[in-house]
């Protein structure tokens, strides 16, 4: 009886990762909750990972270790080392029990791992040093539970003169926290007062819900039967690697939502799972684009405000399914208190969105807060233009958006231009399209606006015409070529029609 009890209260080590990519985090929480850990937040954003350690320790869980990338420390091209310095100082101060896995972006030399090794931080692991790389992902499991030694880092004191960085003998600068309780509240709020050279900045932290998730088994399968018109036909909805694509217009009006919707129809009619996200922070539409006030489920609750006011989204009651397409649109009259979201809010929906390709609609609203910085985090991104392109492209806003995309394509990112709306122009046609910074990913037709109002009068997508899906799919067909992986021309779906098995999709091909 005695062995049982000890075997019933061994409790699972508590890991919270902070790393900005929300795909890489998800990844190795995978790999950490296999080596027997309990993952209990992930955090994207270097302000939130006291506030996060604060609130699970007061809830009496007992955090074992965090895995954290230098890369936290990054505002767009800012890196803020020395403020993930001081965080860490203000956590090993209070917390000093609490085991870190430090992985760095910077080379040795950099101040930045010097200060590490002074804090006490020996599990360093550094991409471009042969010596303390990661060889695989058991070498990260196995620094939580058995510490690299003082030697085997204590070269990492040796210092860069060149890099720029405060005096190294005056140590990281203090980073103190008190913590308040509002009475009226359960909210608490904390004041984070920073001090560097007699300059003191003050900061009021908000605490967010923790979101504790669980590993659940979905099957990659599942046989669903699909009415359309007065035929019966039996496909397959295939699960595949799940990839995140932003969506925007140029300029207003050139047609990001429609380009969206085409894709989610598109591929709901092959049998992948996608989902349509419009961004909280853009001018609602797809709610009255779906008739939502006739169609939406009973008692259905927007995304966006479960994040806003819950911290996490009830999948029942967000979830709005047609075909393998699942819409996510934010409530018609826009977004309540639409100032407090943020980008760790948009991961946050990231996260509990499970459909396979994950559309989002900025709209024309690429400048915002918290859109920005989403693009460095996504798969692709997608700009759409139209034929009036050479009106539009005048305007203030449309200089400032196309500085953005050229600005994230040199930075590695996949960027792609989507054309709308072709029209037969003749010598035109050559000059709107060759005006483009880059060769567009696709060319879609312009579609005959008598089609778009009978299926507005009859409450149906005119993307779900037989023709005029063809159609479109033809021009998408490079962007869906990225979106489904190559393995994927090896199913047979009776659902497509004869010119998409013809090869209109590369990937269809046998």
């Amino acid at each position: 009886m005695e062995g049982q009890e000890d075997s019933n209260s061994i409790q699972p080590k508590n890991i919270i990762i902070a790393i900005p990519s929300a795909k890489f985090a998800e990844g190795m929480k995978a790999h950490l909750q296999l080596a027997g850990f309990k993952v209990v937040d992930i955090v994207v954003v270097l302000e939130h990972l006291i506030e996060s350690i604060v609130n699970l320790t007061e809830k009496g869980m007992d955090i074992y270790g965090v895995l954290i990338s230098s890369d936290l420390s990054k505002k767009i091209k800012d890196k803020r080392h020395e403020d993930l310095a001081d965080h860490l100082l203000a956590i090993r101060d209070r917390f000093s029990n609490i085991q870190f896995v430090f992985l760095s972006s910077e080379s040795e030399g950099h101040p930045l791992l010097a200060e590490m090794v002074q804090l006490g931080i020996y599990n360093i692991f550094i991409k471009s040093s042969k010596s303390s790389s990661i060889e695989n992902i058991s070498d990260l499991t196995n620094a939580f539970l058995k510490s690299k030694l003082f030697s085997e880092v204590s070269h990492l004191r040796i210092v860069d003169e060149s890099i720029p960085w405060r005096r190294m003998e005056k140590g990281p600068k203090d980073l103190k926290i008190t913590i308040t309780k509002d009475s009226n509240q359960s909210t608490e709020v904390r004041e984070k007062i920073i001090e560097r050279d007699n300059i003191v900045e003050k900061e009021i932290i908000v605490e967010r819900e923790v979101v504790v998730e669980k590993i659940v088994t979905v099957p990659k399968e599942v046989i669903r039967v699909v009415k359309e018109v007065v035929e019966v036909e039996t496909f397959r909805e295939v699960s595949i690697p799940k990839k995140i694509i932003l969506i925007g217009s140029l300029y207003p009006g050139a047609g990001s939502s429609f380009v969206a919707l085409a894709l989610a129809r598109i591929l709901s009619h092959i049998g992948i799972s996608n989902a349509v996200v419009e961004h909280p922070v853009v001018m609602p539409s797809l709610h009255t684009v779906l008739y939502g006030e006739k169609n939406a489920p009973e008692n259905y609750s927007y995304i966006s405000e479960e994040i806003l006011n819950v911290g996490r989204a009830n999948r029942k009651s967000v979830e709005w399914k047609d075909g393998t397409t699942v819409w996510y649109p934010i409530r018609p009259t826009g977004l309540l208190e639409e100032s407090k979201w943020s980008k760790d809010m948009t991961f946050k929906m990231l996260y509990d969105i499970k459909e396979s390709v994950v559309l989002m609609d900025v709209s024309h609203e690429w400048m915002k807060n918290s859109i920005d910085e989403t693009c460095l985090e996504v798969d692709e991104i997608v700009f759409v233009v139209d034929s009036l392109l050479s009106q539009k492209y005048r305007r203030p806003d449309t200089s400032e958006i196309s500085k953005l995309m050229l600005e994230l394509k040199a930075t590695g990112k996949s960027v792609h231009i989507i054309a709308n709306r072709d029209v037969p122009l003749a010598r035109k046609r050559k000059l709107w399209l060759g005006s483009l910074p880059f060769p567009p990913e696709g060319v879609v037709p312009d579609i005959n606006y008598q089609n778009i109002v009978e299926s507005a009068w009859e409450g149906e997508l005119v993307f779900d015409q037989a023709e005029i899906r063809e159609e479109l799919a033809d021009g998408l067909s490079q962007l869906i070529d990225r979106l489904v992986p190559a393995n994927f021309s090896k199913k047979k779906y009776k659902s497509i029609s004869q010119k998409l098995r013809n090869g209109i999709f590369s990937f269809m091909k046998s």
